[in-house]
């Protein structure tokens, strides 16, 4: 429960440091309101009060224009305050969102692809869509609750004078009868907060929990049928298993409704019986005490009001306080997904873009994953010269693309050392060190934005510049036809174009010449082509970048051949290092090897790459 608690506080105090005021004004307009009920029951105490004991009219007046006023001013606030919530709340979760994208940003590299941290933010995700979790429910509740506080107090304040009139019943003493009376109501507030709470405890579970899978589920069937791009596979290929899916779809839906209308009828249910209860002891205890005089004819009304409003705000405050309960599962979410992510100490120590080609030195470097033991890299150790060509293969799965990850800083939870023109890069800060790299992936992307803003989006690019690289990746009459302000897909623009595959990869090199880093990768982006093709892309490619430090990543050794030196790994390690005609005279080398083995696939075509 401290627990619970503490998360609730922190939980405040980071809504209200990314918009002030936005838990405070749902709070302020709830207190207010709290108020009103007992301002409109004292007033009719007054009435009251007036007609039986002949009041003059200008102290009447006088009274209930005081109380009026006092109505309309809380009225304002209530207003006020609730309209200022809504737009905080507007506010708030727009920077929310951010916030939450900036960390995913700021946290090192790795921790994206942790599979516990990607399950972190689809359940975050599912929990937010939710009515009874994210930050417009919580702010529901913390104001519920502080509304609740303030009713009971109020209520406990008009009912002090109620508990203090001598009574007796039976011979039974004032303290026996309002003791007996005290003890039936807080023990049913207190069973109606136990059962009320395990209610909301057993939705959060299977919300949050078991329902993860159902959600899952119905979001990616939503994306599916809906995301114009598998329309053409499911026509062709998927016809009756969108049926099936459909009929899961539907299943899952009735699952939920029919889970959801059990848990609100039980609830209002059990919250209608016990208001019931209660109102009937109220009205016989009050009853009583009218009858033996205890208590004035014109504060009959004032009393069962007061405890009319008493219950209501009990029960309000249960229904809140159960309800923070069972979502603290989203709040331990959240904060958990902020903790995650060890951020990189920087020193501080910055370095300029002086040269356009870069050394490369690396020491000792041993690599694991966050989430294995197993280590990746192994003593890994080479150098780079600055203009150098280095290739970079071995089988899939021997650590090249995560080598090539740690050079450009991606990672940075290893040991050993790496350095970029004699500066250590985990004591440089990650933005300036990524400036020196025009990396393409195997797995790169384009964004769904316009053409130049995926090509320029690290800074400004005169159009000559654009052209340039345009017509150097065979882009020309593509640029031409569409210009820069086109959209490579239909998701925010209709009139988008959808882009072909070589295209893409096209783009995605132009982005590279054009960022123009001090050292150009190439990840094996053109591991979908056939050999002959991705030999030519990259001689183009290293035509264009001639006088750069180049990195070329591939499992086709062929591809390389044109490289001053290449890096053999196996299994996480450094097996070899030389030219191309080097490796192939060591006659038990594991290049040779890789290479005997891929001839077959590329034997009838060799004379041509030699010739090229």
């Amino acid at each position: 429960m401290k627990t619970k608690i503490h998360r609730i506080w922190k939980i405040i105090r980071y809504g209200e440091e990314l918009e002030v005021g936005f838990i405070l004004s749902g709070v302020l307009a709830a207190v207010s309101d709290a108020f009103k009920p007992f301002i409109v029951l004292l007033t009719s105490k007054v009435l009251i009060e007036a007609v039986l004991e002949k009041t003059r009219y200008d102290v009447l007046f006088q009274k209930i224009l005081i109380l009026i006023s006092v109505y309309f001013l809380l009225s304002l606030v209530v207003s006020f305050c609730t309209q200022q919530s809504q737009v905080h709340g507007k506010n708030f979760l727009r920077k929310h969102d951010m916030k939450k994208a900036v960390h995913l940003l700021n946290i090192d590299y790795e921790w994206t692809e942790n599979e516990e941290m990607r399950k972190n933010i689809i359940e975050l995700y599912n929990l937010e869509t939710k009515n009874v979790f994210g930050f417009r429910p919580f702010v529901s509740y913390i104001s519920r609750t502080a509304g609740g506080m303030t009713g009971i107090l109020l209520a406990l304040y008009f009912t002090y004078g109620f508990f203090q009139k001598e009574f007796s019943l039976g011979g039974l003493s004032k303290w026996t009868v309002n003791g007996g009376f005290i003890l039936v109501f807080v023990g049913v507030f207190f069973l109606t907060l136990r059962i009320n709470a395990g209610i909301n405890k057993n939705f959060a579970k299977v919300i949050g929990g078991e329902n993860l899978k159902m959600l899952r589920f119905l979001k990616s069937y939503n994306q599916l049928i809906y995301r114009y791009q598998s329309g053409k596979d499911i026509r062709l290929y998927h016809q009756d298993l969108v049926k099936r899916y459909g009929t899961k779809y539907r299943y899952y839906m009735e699952k939920s409704h029919t889970f959801l209308s059990d848990v609100f009828t039980k609830s209002c249910a059990l919250e209608t019986l016990m208001t019931c209860l209660v109102l009937g002891v109220i009205y016989l205890f009050v009853g009583l005490k009218t009858i033996y005089g205890a208590v004035r004819f014109s504060e009959v009304l004032l009393y069962i009001g007061v405890f009319n409003q008493m219950i209501k705000q009990a029960m309000d405050l249960v229904d809140s306080l159960s309800c923070l309960y069972a979502s603290d599962i989203y709040r331990e979410k959240l904060l958990d997904y902020y903790a995650t992510g060890e951020k990189r100490n920087f020193s501080g120590e910055e370095s300029s873009k002086t040269s356009k080609a870069s050394g490369i030195e690396v020491k000792n470097l041993f690599f694991s994953y966050p989430s294995s033991e197993k280590e990746v890299l192994k003593d890994i150790s080479f150098e780079v010269k600055k203009g150098e060509r280095l290739a970079i293969v071995g089988v899939n799965g021997s650590g090249k693309s995560t080598l090539v990850k740690l050079l450009m800083g991606l990672y940075s939870n290893y040991s050993g050392k790496i350095s970029v023109e004699g500066k250590d890069i985990q004591k440089m800060d990650f933005h300036v060190h990524a400036e020196k790299f025009s990396p393409v992936f195997q797995d790169f992307k384009l964004l769904a934005l316009t053409l130049k803003e995926n090509l320029c989006a690290f800074q400004e690019r005169s159009d000559e510049e654009i052209r340039k690289v345009m017509k150097e990746t065979g882009l020309s009459e593509f640029y031409e036809k569409h210009g820069g302000d086109v959209y490579l897909s239909r998701e925010f623009e209709e009139k988008g174009v959808e882009i072909s595959g070589g295209e893409a990869q096209k783009i995605a090199l132009a982005r590279a010449l054009l960022k123009d880093g001090a050292i150009f990768i190439l990840d094996e982006p053109t591991a979908a082509l056939d050999p002959i093709s991705e030999y030519e892309i990259y001689k183009k490619f290293d035509s264009m970048t001639s006088g750069k430090t180049s990195i070329f990543i591939s499992h086709r050794l062929s591809s390389c051949k044109f490289c001053d030196s290449i890096l053999v790994l196996d299994e996480g390690r450094i097996v070899q290092r030389g030219s191309h005609d080097e490796l192939l005279s060591e006659a038990k080398g594991k290049y040779k090897e890789l290479w005997e083995a891929q001839a077959q696939y590329y034997q009838d075509d060799e004379k041509r790459w030699i010739e090229s």
